[in-house]
């Protein structure tokens, strides 16, 4: 009975990774949007279609047998193999790659505006996302969809370099940036 707990944890924790990431990418979409000001301005209809796919993505996750088929779990190297639903794992690194891409678009968007005030600091931004995207979705996603997990724990470091740009833009004295 110990052991089935266990590995309920295990389990559970592994799924988890996917909706919170799901919700990192959804908050640098909508992140993108208003910083540094809000620029298009969308109707409910387009957030609804960025919105409803991230929650049905989490229901597919959690139904048993549906995104996960069976997992495996060394207790000695504290590692666990997922072995997923190919397509619904595709569907899913691709939805989490495009609202990604949205949030570039966004800010590209923004640089090229001639006028912007926070030009510098949107450019700082949009390289910190693009270097999040490509590193963490290599190592979360790429590498995951071979059943290699010997690297996940290296894709989170990049979601911290961009969560650390991120606070350096709040806090910094605008003056430094925009020189």
């Amino acid at each position: 009975r110990m052991g089935e707990n266990i590995n309920f944890w295990y389990y559970g924790g592994a799924l988890l990774a996917y909706p919170i990431a799901l919700g990192i990418a959804l908050s640098l979409y909508f992140f993108s949007k208003y910083f540094p000001l809000q620029t298009n301005k969308n109707k409910k209809i387009y957030d609804l279609a960025i919105l409803v796919p991230a929650f049905i993505l989490s229901i597919i996750v959690y139904t048993k047998g549906a995104f996960v088929l069976s997992f495996t779990k060394d207790l000695a190297r504290s590692e666990y193999t997922l072995y997923v639903n190919k397509p619904f794992y595709i569907l899913y690194g691709v939805y989490f790659i495009v609202v990604a891409l949205l949030a570039l678009l966004n800010l590209y968007r923004k640089i090229k505006m001639p006028d912007i005030y926070f030009k510098k600091q949107t450019l700082i931004l949009f390289i910190a996302i693009f270097i999040g995207l490509v590193f963490g979705a290599y190592f979360d996603l790429i590498l995951c969809y071979f059943a290699n997990y010997h690297y996940t724990w290296f894709g989170p470091v990049f979601t911290l370099f961009v969560n650390a740009v991120v606070f350096y833009l709040i806090i910094s004295p605008k003056e430094k940036i925009n020189d």
